[in-house]
């Protein structure tokens, strides 16, 4: 019985489901939706979004981020992990920072400091959770972001016009089918990774023209034609010498899928079609959105054509995942963006347009959802100085985000312009995106076929240390071994753990911020203190993609943020407020005091670095950090409790094997065996650190063969260093969660001798944890600064309830 478009329209408005459906196939639907069930409820999808207070840096400034965690298929704030890392990646794909956030029901804030030696360049920010390492690491938040030098030359920089083109085509739902009108998605892309404008032809084999097509802005466009057997087809175009691209190779066999929204109707409309050499044309239709089954259909193609309207309440919001199976095999697939205009509408009301500087402001906030109901959420709101800081309309927010971005493989450039209701052209330019993007959450036929993805990595709420303990002598594992953590921040904890068979321990969700001192004493199962500790390092995942460098042209407004950066730093340099110093008067001098400064029997080296120049050093947690980004050639990567350090172009003879250099602490080597462990600097606190000489190259060989890879020496304050021992234990520093910093924010309605100061920010206002009341209101108030200008607000974020929220709105400041 052939079943018409009209009662699968009724029958999918009543049930959700088509209920006419063959004895073969019931089987397979019954699978579909268990094995859809299953994967939601036991593999949880969780997806990170961060929201930075501005596009573009200089370095020595901080990055204010908050991060919303959510999970599953409501996008609800997650419940699973509480330990959201966080790295800053630069244009070599090397790690250049981390940080661990800790999540409350789902939110978190928190900072990077860049250090005033960082290298201009594009960076990477990447944020996930262990849970997420589980699949597809595409998958992770990832954010590029501009941070200058000015006083550092601009390295692999590119030109703007490098204008190598790929054109590629993708053909909706999979396949070209010989005879059947087809609709093909294009997508051109530069030498950049960016996507480029284009005009051209469809020709064939023959150059004869077929048709003509045209991209957006954004690279993207579709056209229509039928391929005709045995045809070739390309792509070529403007340019007379430009080369051709081809098309897929049309199959004699095969189904089409072609689906589009009737905004007139407000439904979804399907089109299946197929040929008479298609023989087995029995298939089903299941559309689903982020692990939810929305229906099934069974479709008749007896007549070669299926044509089905399903309401647009059939699905939920986002994007809706059709793929055709034929027989238990899927043949075809296309993404559909249904909006189902869910999110949620932020109405940002300041107390007055115009204000002078340092006026306060007041902002009254109310947030709704489509049906105007109030609703509760957790908001960030950055304001940023218009003149300095061009915010790009089209940038990702936290609705492109969640909706869109975090659900495609590859970047999504600007994919906030598909939610601008200024873009004429989103809808449109949405459908051309998805005609060339996929969706890989997961494979169907792994799924269906039972495999499910390994689940190495767990929820992870806290800090982990994980190890193995071994014998001393013969370094086996040692099974029933005891081992014990005692650490004091922020109160004393006492833990003991059991060695398994492997000799493997380990001690899950520790609860502590900064930095914790961990000491461990590990017995044998004879109680006897005959062990060592190998302590796992911290597994970071590759980062698999390139970042691309800066480019040479810089525009208007990051010349005015970089000329405003330079005079910033200049005013913060003459300006020092410390309310605990006290100007004591005049006193004679009758003599000096001796230098209290280590005595160093190796010199100087090429480099010294004194400590007490660094700025924010009392913030460092590993004498290391000292070196870290501040001196060229030397390289130092921290993989959890271990620190690898290396100097580049260091070694002058085939002597001493390895990249390691040599390392002293108060004229005392240590030992390479230890730093293949757990770094004894560790031990020491950096602020009794006093200076640090770098020994490189000929200079190096005053060292002999241990300073073939070059030489560091570490001088402490009293220059008394020992190394310290102990049978069967091992002490170290291990990083926690970032404590919380408050952004300052002046107050000028209250009198301080700071206020003195100018104030040029560029980001007036930073509030990460904005939360709405019952009524769906709050009410937050902050100060002008100096600047005479434009003032852009964004407020971005999430309801109780899985809904995004991003708004945005202005205000002047002007002198009166």
């Amino acid at each position: 019985m052939k079943v018409n478009s009209k009662l699968l329209l009724l029958i999918v408005s009543l049930c959700g489901i088509l209920t006419i459906l063959s004895f073969r196939y019931n089987s397979f639907f019954d699978l579909v939706a268990t094995t859809l069930k299953r994967y939601t409820e036991e593999y949880p999808q969780e997806k990170i979004y961060l929201h930075i207070d501005k596009p573009y840096y200089t370095a020595g400034e901080i990055i204010w981020l908050k991060a919303y965690l959510v999970a599953g298929s409501h996008h609800e704030p997650s419940t699973f992990s509480k330990a959201i890392l966080v790295d800053l990646i630069n244009q070599d794909g090397q790690l250049t920072f981390e940080i661990k956030l800790s999540a409350d029901l789902g939110f978190a804030e928190g900072q990077i400091n860049l250090p005033d030696t960082l290298h201009s360049g594009n960076y990477a920010l990447r944020a996930y959770t262990s849970w997420m390492r589980n699949f597809n690491n595409a998958f992770f938040f990832e954010k590029e972001i501009k941070i200058w030098n000015p006083g550092a030359k601009l390295s692999n920089q590119i030109a703007e016009n490098n204008m190598q083109l790929d054109l590629q085509f993708f053909p909706e739902g999979g396949n070209l089918v010989e005879g059947i009108r087809s609709r093909v998605g294009l997508k051109a892309v530069g030498a950049d990774g960016y996507g480029k404008e284009v005009k051209g032809i469809i020709i064939d084999q023959q150059g004869t023209f077929i048709t003509a097509f045209e991209s957006n802005p954004l690279g993207m466009g579709a056209f229509e034609f039928v391929p005709e057997d045995g045809v070739t087809y390309f792509g070529k175009l403007e340019k007379e010498d430009a080369q051709p691209f081809p098309l897929p190779q049309a199959s004699k066999t095969g189904f089409v899928l072609n689906i589009t929204e009737s905004h007139e109707h407000g439904d979804v409309l399907i089109r299946i079609q197929t040929n008479e050499a298609t023989l087995n044309k029995s298939v089903a239709l299941i559309a689903q959105c982020r692990g939810v089954l929305e229906y099934i259909l069974q479709p008749d193609l007896s007549d070669n054509f299926a044509l089905i309207r399903v309401p647009k309440d059939k699905h939920l919001n986002g994007i809706t995942q059709f793929t055709l199976f034929n027989g238990q095999v899927p043949v075809a697939e296309r993404l559909m963006f249904i909006d189902q205009e869910e999110q949620v509408t932020l109405e940002i009301t300041p107390d007055k347009k115009v204000y002078s500087p340092r006026e306060k402001i007041t902002l009254r906030i109310k947030a709704t959802d489509k049906n105007n109901q109030p609703v509760q959420g957790n908001f960030s709101l950055s304001v940023l100085d218009a003149k300095q800081m061009l915010l790009n309309p089209n940038a990702e927010h936290i609705t492109a985000n969640l909706l869109l971005s975090s659900e495609l493989v590859g970047l999504i450039e600007n994919s906030g312009y598909y939610f601008n209701p200024e873009n004429e052209d989103r809808k449109q330019a949405l459908d051309a995106l998805l005609l060339t993007q996929g969706w890989r959450r997961f494979v169907w036929q792994d799924i269906l076929a039972g495999k499910w993805p390994a689940l190495n990595y767990p929820i992870q709420q806290g800090i982990n240390l994980t190890g193995t303990l071994q014998d001393v002598l013969s370094k086996k594992p040692i099974a029933d071994g005891k081992v014990t953590l005692l650490s004091n921040n922020p109160h004393l904890v006492f833990l003991e753990a059991i060695s398994g068979k492997d000799g493997r321990f380990a001690f899950h969700n520790l609860q502590f911020y900064d930095t914790a001192d961990i000491f461990l004493q590990g017995t044998n199962k004879r109680n006897r203190k005959t062990v060592i500790f190998e302590i796992d390092p911290l597994d970071k995942p590759t980062f698999g993609r390139t970042v691309q460098p800066l480019a040479l042209q810089l525009t208007d407004y990051e010349k005015n943020y970089l000329e405003r950066s330079s005079e910033r730093q200049q005013i913060d340099a003459s300006y020092t407020f410390d309310e605990r110093v006290i100007i004591l008067d005049p006193v004679d001098v009758l003599g000096e005091h001796m230098s209290d400064e280590p005595f160093k029997i190796y010199g100087k080296g090429s480099r010294t670095i004194r400590t007490s120049e660094i700025p924010g050093a009392e913030t460092f947690f590993h004498p290391y950090q000292y070196l870290q980004g501040r001196v060229a050639g030397v390289q130092v990567v921290q993989n959890g409790p271990y620190w690898n350090i290396s100097i580049r172009g260091s070694a002058y003879s085939s002597v001493g094997a390895g990249t390691k250099p040599l390392i002293m602490i108060d004229n005392i080597p240590i030992e390479s065996s230890s730093l293949e462990s757990i770094n004894p600097l560790g031990s020491i606190n950096p602020r009794d650190i006093e200076s640090i000489e770098i020994f490189r190259g000929p200079e190096a060989a005053i060292f002999g063969a241990s300073g073939a890879n070059g030489a560091i020496l570490f001088y402490t304050k009293r220059g008394k260093y020992r190394p310290v021992t102990r049978e069967g234990a091992i002490t170290f520093t291990s990083i926690g969660f970032q404590a919380h910093r408050e952004f300052y924010s002046p107050r000028y309605d209250v009198k301080q001798p700071r206020h003195i100061k100018p104030d040029y920010r560029a980001t007036i206002y930073w509030n990460p944890n904005i939360v709405t009341d019952s009524l769906g209101n709050t009410t937050l108030d902050f100060f002008t600064n100096d600047n005479e200008s434009i003032m852009m607000g964004v407020l971005e974020g999430l309801s109780f309830r899985g809904q995004p929220a991003t708004a945005r709105f202005s205000y002047q400041v002007e002198k009166r």
